[in-house]
């Protein structure tokens, strides 16, 4: 009886544990999770590949990736306006920020995490004022739900 009792209070001992490192983890790893890259990390990420805009607009949607650190790194955007980008860069595909003045491109995505190219307008001058690469979706807090989801239920 005292054994059982004991296998059940450490069962409920790692339960509470878990529990509050999940907290922990979710609210940490938001910080983490959704944040834009720096065009160093796109070209760690993805590769680096000179920008071409006929081959932006051919190539699939992962392959694009390749690009990003090219794009962010000079500036290629900057001070022109929305239609003059999408001459250049072809229909937007993009989810984040994608209402009717902001531009986005899908340029990654894989079964856990989306990136969107971003490229913010200023409302006064209506010109490109920033341009970086966002993760939408996946990534940290995704991977740390799964593992402790999975984690609980191997121990009941």
């Amino acid at each position: 009886m005292m054994n059982l009792i004991f296998r059940l209070l450490k069962k409920f001992f790692i339960v509470v544990c878990l529990f509050f490192l999940f907290i922990f983890f979710i609210f940490v790893s938001d910080r983490i999770d959704n944040y834009a890259t720096f065009s160093w990390e796109s070209q760690i990420r993805w590769g680096d590949e000179v920008f071409n805009s006929k081959k932006f607009q051919k190539y699939s949607i992962n392959k694009k990736s390749k690009m990003v650190s090219d794009i962010i790194r000079k500036d290629y955007f900057i001070g022109q306006t929305r239609e003059q980008v999408m001459e250049v860069l072809g229909q937007r595909n993009g989810g984040y920020y994608n209402d009717d003045i902001h531009l986005t491109y899908r340029i990654y995505e894989d079964e856990h995490t989306t990136w969107d190219l971003v490229l913010l307008v200023d409302y006064k001058t209506r010109t490109i004022d920033k341009v970086f690469a966002y993760r939408q979706y996946g990534g940290t807090t995704r991977t740390i739900l799964y593992f402790f989801i999975g984690l609980i239920g191997k121990l009941f």
